[in-house]
């Protein structure tokens, strides 16, 4: 969790920490404190797209990979939701 605390990127949702709690009932729970993404993700998006517009999406997409690329991040679940 501590390389994705340090990735900050307009094409990446920022991860702001990670806490656990244990029990005897539960086991271990982890709780994740992300960035709101107050527009919600691709799967919200109305369609069909204009080319223009997917062009947008599939840019900073790109971009946001690149910089994962650089910095030796694996991204392996992408999808219209993440």
């Amino acid at each position: 969790f501590e390389l994705v605390k340090t990735l900050n990127h307009e094409n990446i949702v920022t991860l702001y920490n990670v806490y656990q709690t244990s029990n005897s009932m539960n086991g271990l729970t982890l709780y994740i404190v992300m960035e709101l993404c107050s527009r919600g993700d691709l799967s919200n998006v109305e369609k069909p797209l204009e080319e223009e517009r997917c062009r947008k999406y599939f840019r900073g997409i790109f971009n946001g990979l690149r910089f994962l690329k650089k910095r030796g991040v694996v991204h392996r679940d992408l999808k219209p939701q993440n």
